[in-house]
This record gives C-alpha cells, sequence and structure tokens, in this order.
C-alpha cells in the first residue's frame, strides 16, 4: 500500500471518529467568538448606577469590628437609598447592616425584589415570574450557588431575562437571558464536559483532541499533494472548495488544536499558582482602628469604601467609580485611615507587600510598574507592580498600584498558558480578547471547512451502504489486462474499493493521488452495467464512458463480475 493512500485511509477513519465533534468545535466556537464577553453576561439588560455615600455613617467602624470581631472584606456604600455596611462572617456568609442604626437590613421581600428588577432592567417589559431560591438543591444550573439566597425576576420576553436579586443585599448578582443560557451549553459541547461544564482537563477532550491533530496533519499532506502532484486535473467542486479551505486555515486549525491540547493537559494538572499560594482574608478586628476622618473624604464622590489592612496598618480604599468585574478600569485611592491623606503603592511598598504573601524559598529579585494593556496578567486593565521572585518556577507576585492588593501569582507555566489563550484567541498583542474580526472570519472557514468534509464523508459512506460495500463479504471477478486475452478469477472484499483490492492482490493499477480519484489514471473496462461518478464525468471522455471505462477508485467489486485493467490511457483508443 502506497503512502499516500495509507495516509487517505488514516485522514478518513480519523475524521470519521472526531468529525462530528469537529463541527461541534467549528459551531460552538464560532457562536462564542461572535458575541462581546459583556453582551453574554446582560450586562446590556441592566442599567445599574451606583449611588454615592454623601455623608458619614453614625454606626463607628470600631464599633461594627468589636460586635462582629469575625468580620472580613468590610465595605460602606448604598443599596435601595440605604447606606450600608457590608462584610463576610467567619462562615462565609455576606452580612449588610444599616449604617446609620448598625441594625441587620431586613430581608428583601418579593414585592421590593420585583420593583429592584424593574429598575434595574432597561427594558419595560412585564415581569412574569418571581420565584424565591433558598436551597442549593433547587438553584438552576445558570446560577451559582454562590449568590443564594435570591430572587429569580423573570420578564417575559424570548430571550427569557432573568434577574437574580440577593435577598440580603438587593443587590442584581447575576443576569441570564437566551445568549448566555444557549452559550453555555455550546461551551459545554465545546469542552466535552457535559456535566458542569467546567472541566476542560477532561480525558474526552484531550483524546478527541488528540485524533483530529493527527487528522488535520494528514490532511494537510493531503492537500499538499493534490496541489503538486502531475498531472494535476479538475476535481468535483465540493472536494476543490474543501481542499482549499484546509489550505486556508491549516495553520490555525494546528495552533487551535494544540492550545487547546495543551491548556486541558495544563488543566488536569491543577496548576494554579493563585490558588495554591492563596492567603486566609484578613481579620480587620486585629487592627486598632482610628477615628475615621470623615470631612476629608469626599463621601460626595465616593460610590463604595472598603475597609482594609496592608502590612498591619488600616487604611481606606475609596473608590469613584466601582466597574462591574474587578479587572476593569477604576477611579479609586488609597486613603491612610487615620489622616484620610492619599497613599502611593510605591516600588518598596509594593516589594514588601509581595515578599509577605510570597511562600516558596526564593527571594524578592526585581521589581517593575506595568501600565497597561499588561503583558504578566493580561486582560487586568489597571496598573500594577510586578516582583519577581529568583526561584526555580520564576514566581511573580502582582499587585496593584492604588489598592495594594495582590491580584495574582503567576509562574513559568502560567506564562505559558497566557502564550496559549493568546494562539487560541488570536489575540497577540491585546488583552486577551476573543472578539474580534480575525478569529470570527477563521471561524466561519473553519465551520465551512468541517460541514463540506462531513457532507464528502457521508457521500462515501451513503455510496457503501447503497452498494453493500460495509461487510467483510467477497466477491469474485475476472480480472484482465491491457490487451491480454487472459483472466484471472479474484475475491475482493465488498469494503475495499477496486482500486484498493487490485493494489492488495499484487496487481498494479495505475494512479497518481493514492486512489483519491483526482488524476483520473486507475482505469478499468467493463461489459457490467456500472452507474458513472461525478469523478469520472471529470476525467473520462464521453467516448471511453460509452465504451464502459470507469476508475477503480470510483467503484467496489459487488458492481462488476468481470473487468479489464487498462495501463494510463490507452484505453481511451
Amino acid at each position: 500500500m502506497t503512502r499516500i493512500r495509507i495516509i487517505r485511509k488514516a485522514h478518513r477513519w480519523l475524521m470519521m471518529l472526531a468529525g462530528i465533534q469537529c463541527v461541534l468545535w467549528a459551531l460552538s466556537g464560532l457562536y462564542m467568538v461572535s458575541f462581546d464577553i459583556h453582551t453574554v453576561h446582560g450586562e446590556h439588560l441592566i442599567n445599574v448606577q451606583p449611588a454615592t455615600i454623601e455623608t458619614p455613617p453614625a454606626y463607628p467602624v470600631d464599633r461594627l469590628l468589636s460586635d462582629y470581631p469575625s468580620a472580613q472584606q468590610l465595605r460602606l456604600d448604598v443599596i435601595n437609598d440605604t447606606k450600608v455596611f457590608r462584610f463576610v462572617d467567619e462562615q462565609n456568609v455576606t452580612r449588610v447592616l444599616d449604617a446609620e442604626t448598625g441594625k441587620p437590613v431586613a430581608v428583601v421581600s418579593e414585592t421590593t425584589a420585583e420593583e429592584i428588577a424593574k429598575q434595574a432592567f432597561h427594558a419595560p417589559y412585564p415581569v412574569r415570574a418571581v420565584k424565591q431560591i433558598n436551597d442549593p438543591q433547587q438553584a438552576p444550573s445558570e446560577l451559582s450557588i454562590r449568590h443564594l439566597p435570591v430572587w429569580a425576576v423573570e420578564f417575559e420576553h424570548w430571550s427569557q431575562p432573568t434577574l437574580y436579586i440577593n435577598q440580603y443585599s438587593g443587590e442584581v448578582v447575576t443576569v441570564r437571558h437566551a445568549i448566555w443560557r444557549l452559550f453555555d451549553l455550546l461551551w459545554r459541547l465545546h469542552i466535552m464536559d457535559y456535566d458542569d461544564g467546567e472541566n476542560i482537563g477532561n480525558g474526552l477532550l484531550q483524546g478527541v483532541a488528540g485524533v483530529f491533530f493527527v487528522a488535520v496533519v494528514a490532511g494537510i499532506w493531503l492537500a499538499y499533494k493534490r496541489t503538486t502532484s502531475k498531472p494535476y486535473r479538475v476535481r468535483p467542486r465540493l472536494s476543490k472548495f474543501h481542499t482549499v479551505l484546509g489550505i486556508v486555515v491549516s495553520v490555525q486549525l494546528l495552533l487551535w488544536l494544540g492550545s487547546g491540547l495543551t491548556l486541558s493537559l495544563m488543566a488536569s494538572l491543577e496548576h494554579n499558582p493563585s490558588r495554591d499560594r492563596a492567603h486566609s482574608p484578613i481579620n480587620l478586628s486585629e487592627s486598632t482602628w482610628p477615628d475615621i476622618p470623615w470631612a476629608a473624604l469626599e463621601l460626595s464622590s465616593a460610590q463604595q469604601i472598603e475597609f482594609k489592612q496592608l502590612l498591619g496598618k488600616p487604611y481606606l480604599y475609596v473608590q469613584r467609580t466601582v466597574p462591574v468585574h474587578a479587572n476593569q478600569p477604576r477611579d479609586a485611592a488609597l486613603l491612610d485611615a487615620a489622616t484620610g491623606l492619599p497613599i502611593e503603592i510605591t516600588s518598596a511598598f509594593a516589594t514588601t507587600i509581595a515578599n509577605r504573601a510570597y511562600e516558596g524559598q526564593g527571594k524578592a529579585h526585581v521589581t517593575w510598574f506595568e501600565q497597561p494593556p499588561l503583558d504578566t496578567v493580561p486582560g487586568y486593565q489597571n496598573a500594577v507592580w510586578v516582583t519577581q521572585f529568583n526561584d526555580e518556577a520564576r514566581t511573580r507576585v502582582v499587585v496593584d498600584a492604588v489598592s495594594g492588593n495582590v491580584i495574582s501569582f503567576t509562574d513559568r507555566l502560567s506564562s505559558l498558558k497566557d502564550w496559549m489563550m493568546r494562539l487560541h484567541f488570536m489575540d497577540y498583542r491585546g488583552p486577551m480578547d476573543f472578539h474580534h474580526p480575525l478569529i470570527i472570519t477563521f471561524a466561519v472557514v473553519t465551520l465551512l471547512l468541517s460541514l463540506t468534509g462531513l457532507w464528502s464523508m457521508m457521500g462515501v459512506l451513503r455510496l457503501r451502504l447503497g452498494k453493500g460495500v460495509m461487510s467483510g463479504r467477497r466477491y469474485r471477478i475476472d480480472v484482465s489486462t491491457g490487451h491480454s486475452a487472459d483472466s484471472t478469477a479474484i475475491k475482493l472484499v465488498a469494503r475495499h474499493s477496486l482500486f484498493d483490492g487490485l493494489m492488495s492482490r499484487g496487481i498494479a493499477v495505475p494512479s497518481a493521488c493514492g486512489g483519491g480519484g483526482t488524476c483520473g489514471q486507475c482505469r478499468f473496462q467493463t461489459e457490467d452495467a456500472v452507474s458513472i461518478s461525478a469523478n469520472e464525468r471529470v476525467h473520462l471522455s464521453e467516448t471511453a464512458l460509452q465504451k464502459g471505462i470507469r476508475l477503480c477508485c470510483q467503484h467496489w467489486p459487488s458492481e462488476v463480475t468481470e473487468i479489464r485493467v487498462w495501463p494510463s490511457k490507452e484505453a481511451d483508443h
């Protein structure tokens, strides 16, 4: 069996194994890159304008920390026109206190939740239903249980927009609608995790991706041979179109598969330096909090104040604009809790914070400042300090240049992951965005490539099934060559084409394409009534067809009882 025939068969059989998943990858990938991620999250459906704090709280911070000594992540902001303190207790439950009285805010009622949703939702659609969700067992798959307890407010619209309102804080914690729901379904199909859609390191994905990678390499080699073989003949339009599409996206297909497989393998190794090195939240009551100079804080422009400790000293992190996501740009300042004066996170300050957070054996080697777009943490849109340690993993601790928060730990594998993400998203300089014209174009071409390949494969299967060639049955055929009067009776397996069957029995059949139907050289003549394929109409003259001349690669042993194999084009004369 020639090399081209082996590779062609490998390509076909591997694509039979991975073909359907290939179409699902292309289809789901095209859908996901066609929408901006903020649209998927439903941010365009709500219009929440945070209110400013305006006046100091009557309930002192030191009194709050005395009453709730385990309070963490303490914030002051305004919810539903009420100034409130929010924090997380020792049971990881969010508590909300009235900032004037210090009393717990009443749980949001059904009527209030509906009103909050109507005010937040930008469209005047009527409310269809309001449902209370407390039990994680009752929570729909589209809602993370960390948001419980919530009110689910669904509006009447074809996209079924649903706003989930936290029962304690009255916040719109998440939005779900048809675009997100279909995105979530296609994401599960994309990563082949049909449970919760969170495990990209599963063995099924890795196995199919590996098979498809080999199939693509074989397809690239076949496309090269088809375009460089002599003589080169015009092939059926679909086959030619498939080859052209493959040439256009071949390199990117390998990059997608290679990067996706690498990311999956890294996920299966559970490599996450930020999670592995994460510290327990700081207990704010461990420090003595001074009387806060509220008059110096310009509360009329502050939307949120976070009470925090850095290196054992209390600070106020004042945000004049609160972004929807933590990585988005913000207008904020870090203030000394005792004086209200601005604090600058210097290189030395950031290095000290990084040293406190680092738990390895290395020492801080160098610290540098980065402005967006960041190389160290792609996608983070605020300035940072980066401290690199001289350990084997080349650990880097990334500190926000305004808040002083440690936002990330990175190492060698993290850098590799970032590059794999860039290759997968085709975003080589930006903030790791997968919604841009280049990737959308390649996704469309890849989907067309997958569909044409699947259609061709189905055509072959239909042909074989229609002619009973999927079994191991053997057919007796009398074979003669050239002008010889002698013939030889042989038996050929039904599932192999005449070309493959004759070659396996040592009968030489001329071919430049290995039985792919592109060269028109593997000719035979028969007196049996045999149909004419599209490839034969391209490569054979009308005269040759009327003489009963056909191509071995286009027919099966079940179609003939006797044939004469002709070298080259001698049969035309």
